[in-house]
């Protein structure tokens, strides 16, 4: 167990070296005294005297004799080289530090004699019986690990039924061999099965164990139950090999005949008669049936592994059960044959094939379907060589002549959502391209969780269709590599690694680690996925996933056209083959057409966007994907801007410089940090330069420009630049500049009287809703209304500059005066800074310059406005300020949609704020 004794004794105290005497030429050398180990009266005393010195160990475990006295203990300390574990044994001067002597007994001994009968299980260590009774197994080992089988008295399971759980590793095997040859041989012998926990779950790590599957499965011990008692009840009971006598030769008999193959040589044989044998690029080895369907059959962590295979076939074949030893020896043996070919493909639902698609349908036949530009067909062998896992479920067979328009039926898209699905859907067929987040949204009760069922139903099924949050990297990286797609349900909120992660599996990820039990020899996962998300409010969007993000948000239900889940999926499945076929049709008219696509500008996701042409070209029925696409780009960004405190500050700086500012790294930190600042904020320049870097396409996108420089000094001091500009100009942000500009107007006035400077015309640019800061939200729409016994009022804070102006001069100085703004009919206030001022200073100046009579009816609050704002208010005192940027979206854009349509503002703001009551008022919690 690899102790080192030496350590574990009590330090004694170091004496003053004195010279040895030199023993007489004639005498024989003094023998050296042998060191003596501390002796404790109770094992209570023992383990006190090595917390001491070792520390609180992780785990201990008493082993006990037929009469219920204790004779050993097992200590073990878990620590960053890995475990540590220490045994007790008492003798007849007390308790030490050693093995206990042999015939050693069985972890539990009184609870198992004290329950005849019943099934025992036998795992290895003392950690794993603890798992093993946590899900109802009466369960045992033998002190001393893998080695020391054959050092514990086994006679007390004689003729009981027994089952055994070995690790998944090599040493585990092989104490499952032996442990069950020893039970076969007692008198009665025992009714032994042994059960491979990854024959159930593939993704069990070499070296993994039953308290490794509890921690794959999340603790779920129900389900972990059922299963092992299903592997239980399924796997045949072991027969003992008659072993050969002991003087036969190696080689011959005695008549000089050769000797008969072993049950591991006639397994070799068997397999490399059926199957051809390959491996991975990343070094998995594997076997294709020669005469079966074109799929790879992994030698190990398979559902359907080539171990129970041969096992099944060798039966079949001999009438017998090998033993577990040779079927070890021979998958050892054919990984061998495996690892001497060339590296070979294996793919998982979806493959690339000479211009074509190759989509595996999942089923035991290992049927696929081929898309080409000029059609698809239902092939009986794949092309392309795929895998399998415990994940993968079936595909039905596609039917020509369906209509996608079934599957809107299922689904309460709106019209603006409805492309983007269709496209997002074609996508997930092709491979080799980048495929965006999809994230579904809206309140709840919009069937967000059943669409995306239904969703992952055609791309790539699956018995666990919905997934939980992951908890780390590398259990996301596990269940990432199982499935093509993915959908997480109930996001509430992405963290900053999560948000790393999925923004690597949408391009590109992979994991790379240290194989259990082994020093140099490494594991790897790669892959490339689709995922959707759904969320009633993810929180705040980093900007590089923000750039990768397509948003679809559901309708919702009314009451009268909800269905019972039992009607849904009994029309889902009537309907699926139709829908798979009529999905599989615009595949193949989406091919034909991708060679013709040319974009002018190529946003982020440029493959994504080219398909999404391709669609629109193909499908003559709307043609809206790609400008959808494109003008989700705004919304997207003022989502990652509302939702990092760095991104508003930066907005809320170049508003407050007349549109530009430019200074040091340090500078810019200390313009722009809070005080207090808040958890997470950046402290050092460096560290602010990489937020900035983040965010810089979001806020390029609502019309923030930074740019990055060096100063020409001697230490090359990194500089920013910030400006204020228009959009970035596409099709999508300026239709949002037009709507979001008439709303603006409609509601503040024409802003023709701006001065040089651009303060009057900052009210326009903060009214539209892209920079506004979330302590402006209840002032823009006049939230305490209520409170001050209120129906009408006007927006009227007060314009003044206490200390001079902290921001970069403008071209042209001679700025017009703040009065000059009259009949904008708003007052604005200006806060002070501190940094690279010019020298105008407008302490106390009101530019309001005219009375409440004089303004136009457009610029006071409507009741519809006031009780919107009472509602985005209520949602910031519950402290729900997801719920307040849905409403003053829903608001601005049911505004900017009815101002193109022609409608007036006053109904418009009637329209739209009925709308919005009939869908929050009810759900907004009051604070």
């Amino acid at each position: 167990m690899g102790l080192k004794m030496a350590n574990l004794m009590p330090p004694r105290r170091q004496m003053a070296a004195r010279p040895a005497a030199k023993p007489a030429p004639t005498a024989p050398a003094a023998s050296k005294p042998k060191k003596t180990r501390e002796v404790y009266a109770t094992a209570e005393a023992a383990i006190a005297a090595l917390e001491r010195h070792r520390g609180k160990p992780a785990g201990v475990w008493t082993y006990c004799d037929a009469q219920g006295e204790a004779v050993g203990a097992v200590l073990r300390w878990d620590g960053p080289n890995g475990k540590d574990v220490l045994p007790l044994a008492r003798s007849a001067e007390g308790w030490s530090v050693g093995a206990m002597p042999a015939p050693r007994p069985l972890f539990g001994l009184p609870e198992i004699l004290a329950r005849p009968g019943e099934l025992v299980a036998v795992v290895e260590g003392e950690k794993c019986v603890d798992a093993a009774r946590s899900i109802g197994l009466l369960a045992t080992t033998s002190a001393g690990g893998a080695q020391a089988a054959r050092k514990t008295s086994w006679e007390q399971l004689a003729g009981r039924e027994v089952v055994i759980l070995p690790d998944h590793d090599t040493p585990g095997e092989k104490y499952a061999a032996e442990v069950a040859e020893i039970l076969r041989a007692l008198t009665p012998p025992s009714v032994v099965k042994i059960v491979r926990l990854w024959d159930h779950w593939p993704d069990l790590a070499e070296g993994g164990d039953i308290a490794d599957v509890l921690v794959l499965t999340g603790g779920d011990v129900e389900a972990v139950r059922a299963a092992v008692l299903e592997l239980i009840a399924k796997a045949p009971a072991e027969e003992a090999t008659p072993a050969a006598p002991a003087t036969a030769p190696a080689d011959a008999s005695d008549d000089g005949r050769e000797r008969p193959p072993t049950q591991a040589e006639e397994l070799v044989a068997m397999a490399l008669e059926r199957y051809s044998f390959a491996r991975t690029p990343a070094g998995e080895a594997f076997a294709v049936l020669k005469d079966g369907p074109n799929l790879a059959v992994m030698l190990r962590g398979s559902s359907d592994s080539l171990r129970a295979a041969l096992s099944r076939e060798y039966r079949r074949a001999c009438g017998r059960v090998p033993s577990s030893s040779a079927l070890a020896d021979a998958v050892v043996a054919l990984s061998g044959e495996a690892l001497e070919g060339e590296p070979e493909d294996v793919r998982l639902r979806v493959a690339e094939h000479e211009g074509g698609i190759v989509l595996d349908l999942g089923d035991a036949t290992g049927r696929a379907v081929v898309v080409k530009p000029e059609g698809w067909a239902v092939v009986e062998r794949s092309p392309v060589l795929f895998r399998r896992t415990a994940l993968t479920s079936a595909l039905p067979e596609p039917i020509r002549g369906g209509r996608l328009a079934n599957l809107r039926e299922l689904l309460n898209v709106s019209d603006e959502g409805w492309p983007l699905l269709k496209g997002w859907l074609v996508s997930a067929f092709m491979p080799a391209i980048p495929h965006p987040l999809l994230m579904l949204g809206g309140q709840q009760g919009t069937g967000k969780s059943t669409a995306a069922r239904l969703l992952m139903g055609l791309s790539d099924p699956s018995p666990a269709p919905l997934r939980s949050e992951p908890r780390d990297a590398e259990s996301w990286a596990v269940a990432c590599s199982g499935s093509w797609g993915l959908a997480i349900d109930n996001v509430s909120g992405i963290s900053g690694w999560w948000s790393d992660a999925l923004c690597k599996a949408v391009t590109g990820d992979g994991l790379v680690r240290r194989k259990l039990f082994s020093d140099s020899e490494l594991s790897v996962l790669s892959f490339r996925r689709v995922v959707v998300l759904t969320s009633i409010d993810a929180g705040s969007l980093r900007g590089d996933l923000g750039d990768r993000v397509l948003l679809v948000d559901l309708q919702p239900i009314p009451d009268t056209q909800r269905r019972t889940e039992a009607d849904l999926d009994a029309r889902y499945a009537a309907a699926r083959p139709e829908i798979l076929g009529a999905l599989l049709d615009l595949l193949a008219a989406t091919l034909r057409e991708l060679p013709n696509v040319q974009l002018e500008n190529s946003p982020r996701m440029a493959d994504f966007a080219r398909v999404l042409a391709a669609v629109d070209a193909a499908d003559d029925s709307d043609g809206a994907s790609l400008p959808t696409y494109l003008a989700q780009r705004g919304r997207v960004a003022e989502e990652v801007v509302e939702g990092d405190a760095v991104a508003q500050a930066v907005a809320s700086l170049v508003r407050r410089c007349d549109g530009a500012w430019s200074g040091s790294a340090s500078d810019l930190l200390a313009a722009i940090t809070p005080s207090p600042a808040p958890h997470g904020w950046p402290k050092s320049p460096r560290s602010l330069a990489g937020r900035l870097r983040r965010i810089v396409p979001a806020l390029a996108t609502v019309g923030v420009v930074l740019t990055e420089g060096r100063a020409p000094d001697r230490q090359r001091t990194r500089t920013w630049r910030i400006e204020e500009r228009e959009k970035e100009s596409s099709e999508s942000s300026a239709s949002s500049r037009i709507l979001v500009g008439a709303s603006a107007t409609a509601v503040f006035g024409a802003d023709d009287s701006s001065d040089d400077c651009g303060r009057s015309g900052s009210i326009v640019r903060e009214r539209q809703g892209l920079l506004v800061p979330d302590e402006e939200l209840e002032g823009e729409f006049a939230d305490d209304a209520d409170e001050a016994g209120q129906t009408e009022k006007t927006h009227s804070p007060t314009l003044t500059n206490d200390t001079p102006n902290t921001c970069e001069k403008s071209d042209d100085s001679d700025a017009k005066s703040p009065a000059s703004s009259k009949g904008v009919g708003v007052t604005m206030h200006t806060p002070p800074q501190s940094v690279g001022c010019d020298d105008t200073t407008n302490a106390g100046v009101d530019v309001d310059g005219a009375d409440d009579q004089s303004r136009p009816p457009s610029i006071r609050w409507s009741l519809p406005r006031q009780r919107t704002g009472e509602l985005i208010g209520k949602a910031h005192r519950a402290g729900d300020r997801g719920r307040a940027r849905v409403i003053r979206r829903k608001w601005r854009d049911g505004l900017a949609r009815e101002f193109l349509a022609g409608t007036d503002p006053v109904t418009a703001e009637l329209k739209v704020g009925a709308m919005i009551l009939d869908t929050f008022a009810t759900t907004t919690k009051v604070g």
